[in-house]
């Protein structure tokens, strides 16, 4: 599992209150270093879909029911001047996103 997850973050739910029934034995900063661990037969990574490329690996992504999402961030200074790599990658963020405001724009 993931290290923030028992800093009180929602992915939890799934397993109810009693916590005592989890076999954790390793939890992780970076999901790619997980993928190791189950490649290897250690066990299975709790993670969000789409975080880790199963292609060409011997590793598969299978959803927990019932669906449990979470809000996701981007936290930026107020008036923060962006690289252009970086200004590139936000508006094609607001483009994908709904957690945008339409008015927001980058260029201030």
């Amino acid at each position: 599992m993931a290290e923030q997850t028992f800093s009180g973050h929602q992915e939890l739910e799934w397993f109810g209150s009693n916590y005592s029934v989890m076999n954790v034995v390793a939890t992780y900063n970076l999901i790619y270093n997980a993928t190791f661990l189950v490649e290897h037969g250690v066990g299975y990574a709790l993670c969000l879909d789409r975080l880790v490329n199963t292609v060409g690996r011997n590793l598969t992504f299978r959803p927990i029911t019932p669906e449990l999402s979470v809000d996701l961030y981007i936290v930026t200074k107020k008036f923060q001047t962006f690289s252009p790599a970086a200004k590139v990658f936000m508006q094609q963020l607001m483009e994908m996103s709904l957690f945008f405001r339409p008015n927001q724009s980058l260029d201030r």
